[in-house]
C-alpha cells in the first residue's frame, strides 16, 4: 500500500468505458490515478461497426481486450450476443428498417431479434465476472463497482479475500428503467448491494434518499461534477440570437419533441428565438423530431449538432442563453443527476428542469432556473418569463455559475477520496 492508503484500485462498470467520453468513470479514473499505484478498470464494451464475419463470431464469443496507459489498466470485456439484432437485420437485409412499427414478416422477425437480443443483458454480467476472474490478477485495496451486477462481483471477491473495501457507486436508479424480468432483477441487485457494501456513494440526493428507505442505510452523497475551468469559458458570449439548448442523449425521454413544439409559442413573444440539440441517439427518433419541426414550421429555428467531443460542448454553451433538462419524469430519470445540468450552470446558464426530479432539487436549492411541468405550455411561458424578465435572467445566471464552481471535479472527488480512505484507515469497522 502506498503513503495515500490506496496501492491498487479495482474500478467495474457497466458503462463503455471506451465509447463514452464524459462520465463519471472517466473522472474517476482521471483522479485517483494520480493517487494509487495502480488503477485497472473493467468495463462491459457495446457493439462497435465490424464485418458480417466478426459479428458473426461475437455471437458465440467473449472478446477480452486490454490497454494500458501509465499506470491504468483498462479490460475490455465484449459479452456475446453483442451483435444479435444489428447482425441478423443485416444478414436478412432489413438494415436501416425499424421493424417496432412494420407488420408481417419484417416486424415478427424484429421482435424476435430484440428478444434474442435481450439476452445480452442476463449474458454480459457474466461475461464480466467471468473476464474479471480470467484476466484481473491479486488483492486490490478499494473496489470502486459501479451497477448493481458489478457490485455483486465486487461483493464476490471481497468474500474470497481479494477486496478489501467494497464500495457502491451508485449513479443511478438501474430497476427504475423498465419492468421487464431483467429490470426486476436489477432492482433487487440495487438493494443487496446497498445493504452488503462497505459503503454506498449516491450521485444526487433524491437517489440518497430512496435507498435509505429501501435499505435501512443513509449512503454518502457525493454529486456529479463538471469540468469547470473549460465550461467557465463559455461565460464569454458570443454575440447570437435567443437560443435554448440541449446537450446529450436524444431519446424519448428527453423531450426534445415538447421544446419544439414549445418553439411557436415561444416566437410570438421572443423574435428570432432557435434550438440549438447537440447529441445523437436512435436514429429514427431524431428523424422523427426533424419531421416535427417541419409540421411546427420551425425546422429552420432548430438545429441538430449530432454528437461532438466533450471538450467542444463550451463552443456551443457561449452561444446559448438557457439549458433545458426539462426531460419526461419517469422513475429512472425522477433521480438522475444529469450532468448537463452543471455543465449549463458553469457556463452561465440559467436551467429549465422538470418539477420533483433531482434537476429541480439542484435548481430549487440554487436558485439557478425554474422547474417546471413537462409541457409545451409550461415550457413556453418558463421561456417567456426568463428572456422578458432581464433582471431575474441576470440573477439565475449567476446564481448558476457561483454555485457550480463548488462542483468541479478535483473539488467533487476529493470528498469521495477522503471517505474511501478514512473507511481504510478505520477498518474495524464492518461497514461505513
Amino acid at each position: 500500500m502506498n503513503e495515500t492508503g490506496i496501492d491498487r484500485l479495482l474500478i467495474i462498470t457497466y458503462v463503455d468505458h471506451g465509447k463514452d467520453a464524459n462520465q463519471r468513470t472517466h473522472h474517476l479514473v482521471d483522479y485517483f490515478k494520480h493517487r494509487c499505484r495502480e488503477v485497472v478498470v473493467v468495463y462491459r464494451g457495446g457493439p462497435v461497426p465490424r464485418s458480417k464475419r466478426s459479428e458473426l463470431l461475437g455471437l458465440a464469443r467473449c472478446r477480452l481486450l486490454w490497454s494500458a496507459s501509465e499506470n491504468v489498466r483498462i479490460l475490455r470485456v465484449e459479452p456475446p450476443l453483442n451483435y444479435t439484432y444489428g447482425l441478423g437485420m443485416k444478414l436478412l437485409g432489413y438494415e436501416g428498417v425499424d421493424t417496432s412499427v412494420q407488420r408481417g414478416i419484417r416486424g415478427l422477425v424484429g421482435k424476435i431479434l430484440r428478444r434474442a437480443g435481450g439476452l445480452r443483458h442476463w449474458v454480459a454480467p457474466l461475461a464480466v465476472w467471468l473476464g474479471t476472474a480470467l484476466e484481473v490478477p491479486g488483492r486490490f485495496d478499494v473496489c470502486i463497482s459501479e451497477g448493481p451486477w458489478e457490485t455483486c462481483l465486487g461483493y464476490v471477491l471481497r468474500r474470497l479475500g481479494r477486496v478489501r473495501l467494497l464500495i457502491y457507486e451508485d449513479v443511478d436508479f438501474l430497476g427504475g428503467l423498465g419492468s421487464t424480468l431483467y429490470d426486476r432483477a436489477t432492482h433487487a441487485l440495487e438493494v443487496f448491494c446497498g445493504k452488503q457494501a462497505d459503503m454506498t456513494i449516491a450521485a444526487g440526493n433524491l437517489l440518497a434518499q430512496l435507498r435509505e428507505r429501501q435499505t435501512g442505510r443513509r449512503p454518502i452523497v457525493v454529486h456529479n461534477g463538471v469540468d469547470y475551468r473549460a465550461f467557465v469559458r463559455a461565460q464569454k458570449r458570443e454575440p447570437h440570437p435567443p437560443t435554448l439548448i440541449y446537450t446529450g442523449m436524444i431519446s424519448d425521454w428527453s423531450a426534445l419533441d415538447v421544446a419544439i413544439a414549445a418553439l411557436p409559442r415561444i416566437r410570438q413573444s421572443v423574435s428570432g428565438i432557435r434550438l440549438f440539440i447537440v447529441g445523437t441517439g436512435i436514429s429514427r427518433h431524431e428523424e422523427w423530431l426533424r419531421q416535427l419541426a417541419r409540421d411546427m414550421g420551425v425546422e429552420h429555428e432548430v438545429s441538430f449538432f449530432g454528437r461532438k467531443p466533450y471538450h467542444e460542448l463550451p463552443l456551443y454553451l457561449r452561444q446559448a442563453d438557457i439549458g433545458l433538462a426539462n426531460f419526461r419524469l419517469t422513475p429512472f430519470r425522477k433521480y438522475a443527476f444529469p450532468l448537463k445540468v452543471i455543465e449549463y450552470m458553469a457556463a452561465g446558464l440559467p436551467v429549465i428542469g422538470t418539477k420533483e426530479s433531482e434537476t429541480a432539487d439542484i435548481i430549487t436549492r440554487y436558485r439557478c432556473g425554474t422547474a417546471i411541468d413537462c409541457s409545451p405550455e409550461a415550457l413556453a411561458e418558463s421561456v417567456v418569463d426568463l428572456l422578458s424578465d432581464s433582471a431575474k435572467y441576470r440573477r439565475m445566471a449567476a446564481s448558476a455559475s457561483e454555485a457550480s464552481a463548488a462542483f468541479d471535479w478535483e473539488r467533487v472527488l476529493a470528498q469521495e477520496y477522503w471517505h474511501i480512505t478514512r473507511a481504510l484507515t478505520h477498518r474495524g469497522l464492518r461497514r461505513i
